[in-house]
């Protein structure tokens, strides 16, 4: 079980802020905890399992674990198949995006 992110890494677009959280890899997969903030959209009714990825991988699993006022300020968590590092995108249209390096 290796855990990093202990500093948030955030980066903001268009209004909207994407933070990771926590990135754990354990038990052959990589889990990923974000928090997604804007004052614009309703985060809940994006398809961001659909335009993510890690490494080239699509997640595996997307839960909200929480959307509070109107999907503006979500906690979010991507599921990934196997110990993976690399570029993650955080993607919520085809051209709203956030890239890390992971």
């Amino acid at each position: 079980n290796r855990e990093s992110a202990p500093n948030p890494l955030t980066l903001a677009q268009d209004g909207v802020e994407v933070t990771i959280d926590q990135v754990r890899k354990e038990n052959g997969q990589t889990i990923i905890d974000l928090s997604l903030n804007n004052h614009i959209y309703d985060l809940s009714t994006f398809t961001i399992k659909e335009w993510s990825s890690l490494a080239g991988q699509k997640p595996s699993d997307y839960q909200m674990l929480n959307a509070e006022a109107g999907g503006h300020h979500l906690q979010a968590r991507m599921t990934f198949t196997g110990e993976l590092s690399g570029q993650l995108i955080v993607g919520f249209t085809e051209t709203l995006n956030f890239t890390f390096n992971l």
